[in-house]
């Protein structure tokens, strides 16, 4: 029986969590606070939105997904 009662908390417990478990943030922003500073980025004032200042302290560039790299004709 107690088993019983353990494991219904348990259960109970994760379920509220994943109840208030939120959106992730979006890319808006309003000033510099509102953006991911420890990780390099700032806020574009004109555009309301977060984008990376310097990749190396681990943020990751909006463009990054796009590839620049052409192919060489053989």
């Amino acid at each position: 029986m107690k088993a019983v009662l353990a494991g219904l908390l348990v259960s109970l417990a994760v379920a509220a969590c994943a109840a208030f478990d939120g959106d992730p943030p979006d890319r808006s922003c309003r000033t510099d606070n509102d953006c991911f500073r420890a990780q390099g980025e700032r806020c574009n004032q004109d555009a309301r939105r977060c984008y990376c200042e310097n990749p190396a302290f681990g943020c990751v560039p909006e463009d990054a997904g796009a590839s620049s790299v052409t192919e060489a004709s053989p």
